[in-house]
């Protein structure tokens, strides 16, 4: 076979890999304990990595390499799979479909920002085997957050590999009747700039409108934070919207803030959890 048609077989078997570990991925959700289901997207990743990796096509690569290797973990009952680990393997399967249309469209992967998304997945199963981990409060003010060392890590690999990372904080007008709906809108203005790290409140309190009219996310972004307030700001119902880029500095201070409060009375430490409960995951919950 010529070039040609390798690579036309390349992207038959990807596609029918891809439309496997989607199908299976939705199962997991429902059964995340079920081994064979489980075997199904390490299979399809594995291979997947395989083929790509012969085709030359390094993201590809990689990011099926990741997946690999946490499913593996889960395969030998060192890491439980959660719904946070599954939400970053769909957002993985995400940037895998939009790196083959890429191949469809141009014969090359475009994309070269996959870096921060192989670090979600691989310190996920750092985050979920230890859960007991303190968390890392942060209070400027309405725009409070909790960061733990899986988010800490994030934000360090997204500064170093060159992407801004803000704090973003957004207050509805307290008119607002669907809350819920509006922050989704939001969100997804958000991700057309970039990765979202954090949410505060959890995306499982915004969807559930268990929230005042505020909330907050840090994002990793190539965008100037002028941009992502414009199109922030076009969206109906919002009274403010302020954003703060967060470089290494910043985040020292956040973190310090931390060990400043280590003997804080129980109680306060309370108070800067979640306001209903929970402390609040890292990933946004995309709405499937």
């Amino acid at each position: 076979m010529n070039n040609a048609q390798f690579l036309e077989l390349f992207i038959q078997e990807s596609k029918e890999h891809l439309q496997n570990i989607n199908r299976n991925l939705l199962m997991l959700e429902q059964f995340p304990e079920e081994a064979e289901i489980i075997n199904e997207v390490f299979r399809s990743a594995h291979t997947l990595k395989g083929i790509a990796g012969s085709m030359g096509f390094n993201a590809i690569t990689q990011i099926a390499h990741a997946m690999e290797n946490v499913l593996d973990s889960v395969r030998n009952g060192k890491l439980k799979l959660t719904p946070e680990i599954i939400d970053v393997l769909f957002e993985c399967l995400d940037y895998l479909e939009s790196l083959l249309q890429d191949i469809i469209n141009y014969g090359e992967e475009q994309r070269n920002d996959h870096s921060i998304l192989i670090s979600k997945l691989e310190t996920s199963a750092v985050s979920t085997s230890n859960k007991d981990d303190d968390r890392r409060p942060y209070k400027p003010g309405a725009d409070r957050l909790m960061i733990d060392q899986y988010q800490e890590h994030i934000i360090r690999e997204a500064i170093r590999t060159g992407f801004k990372v803000y704090r973003i904080h957004v207050q509805l007008q307290e008119t607002c009747l669907m809350k819920s709906a509006r922050a989704y809108i939001v969100f997804k203005a958000i991700e057309e700039h970039g990765e979202i790290i954090l949410s505060q409140p959890s995306a499982q309190n915004i969807e559930d409108e268990k929230f005042d009219f505020d909330f907050s996310v840090i994002v990793a972004s190539k965008s100037e934070k002028e941009n992502i307030a414009d199109d922030i700001n076009r969206i109906s119902e919002i009274e403010t919207v302020n954003i703060v880029e967060i470089d290494n500095k910043e985040l020292q201070n956040m973190l310090s803030h931390h060990d400043i409060n280590k003997e804080a009375d129980k109680s306060t430490v309370k108070s800067q959890r979640d306001p209903y409960g929970e402390v609040s995951r890292t990933t946004v919950k995309s709405i499937r």
